[in-house]
């Protein structure tokens, strides 16, 4: 990613990981960021603006099932989940297969966040611009969500 910025190259980062995949609720869409803040100590690192995206549909184009309760206790998938690195989990698309279901994706592109460039940026600086992009997806999301969405509320983590 590094690599890539230096070179003035688009990097895309999808930074929820573990821990977005726990929260997932059907019906509802989630993005787990507020300790994600590796993507925005090298966008300083590289002086690259730091762009919100979203994909509307992009949760319904896969069916998923996940192990927890009543049959699984929360605290043991989260354990299995660290432990492997990955959350065990099935997804699947149309007739049970890996083909997607048919789902419209829609990707709105936010206003691209400027970034002073900084060899070592402050934790203050970081975590500002973290907030700031949190903020920037929560309002990009809203604009959009009558017109793509189809009234799942956004929970930002």
């Amino acid at each position: 990613m590094q690599q890539l910025l230096a070179e003035r190259r688009v990097a895309v980062l999808v930074p929820g990981g573990v821990k977005e995949v726990l929260k997932m609720e059907h019906g509802s869409e989630v993005a787990y960021l507020s300790t994600r803040k590796g993507f925005v100590r090298i966008a300083v690192q590289c002086g690259a603006p730091i762009v919100p995206v979203w994909a509307f549909g992009q949760t319904r184009a896969y069916s998923w099932v996940r192990p927890g309760p009543p049959l699984f206790p929360s605290w043991l998938v989260a354990r299995i989940s660290r432990m492997f690195g990955a959350v065990p989990i099935y997804m699947f698309g149309a007739y049970g297969t890996s083909m997607p279901h048919r789902e419209r994706i829609t990707v709105v592109v936010g206003r691209p966040i400027p970034v002073q460039q900084m060899d070592d940026p402050p934790e203050e600086v970081v975590s500002e611009l973290l907030h700031k992009f949190m903020d920037d997806l929560q309002a990009l999301y809203d604009k959009h969500r009558g017109q793509y969405g189809t009234g799942e509320e956004l929970h930002i983590l």
